[in-house]
């Protein structure tokens, strides 16, 4: 697992290292969390690799602009360790192939999300 501040130094992180599922909060200093989706894709940094966006109650605009950028979810906070099952579980199953073997589960998220022992 890997973990960013910010979008830049997440995007660092996805320049140096493979993952599996990429977990960002909307809300980060730097650069947000829309900006670090547009900025991935733009630059096809793990284009394959699903993001799921952590959020407030009030972005729901925000919300909806991360789906059209590309998050494949979102997880409204506060959340509980059940509620990121059921939003990512999914998503890691269909990624199941032979570059997931050896690592189920690797992504990238910061401390902000409070997720480092959800899952």
């Amino acid at each position: 697992m890997f973990e960013a501040s910010n979008g830049v130094e997440a995007l660092d992180v996805l320049r140096e290292h493979p993952v599996e599922l990429i977990l960002s909060d909307i809300n980060m200093p730097s650069m947000d969390g829309l900006e670090f989706l547009r900025q991935m894709r733009a630059q096809h940094l793990a284009p394959d690799v699903s993001v799921v966006m952590i959020t407030t109650e009030s972005s729901q605009d925000h919300v909806r602009e991360a789906i059209a950028t590309g998050a494949r979810g979102y997880i409204r906070k506060p959340f509980t360790a059940e509620q990121v099952k059921d939003q990512i579980l999914p998503l890691l199953r269909e990624g199941r192939g032979p570059r997931h073997t050896e690592r189920p589960w690797q992504g990238i998220m910061g401390p902000e999300t409070g997720l480092e022992n959800a899952v």
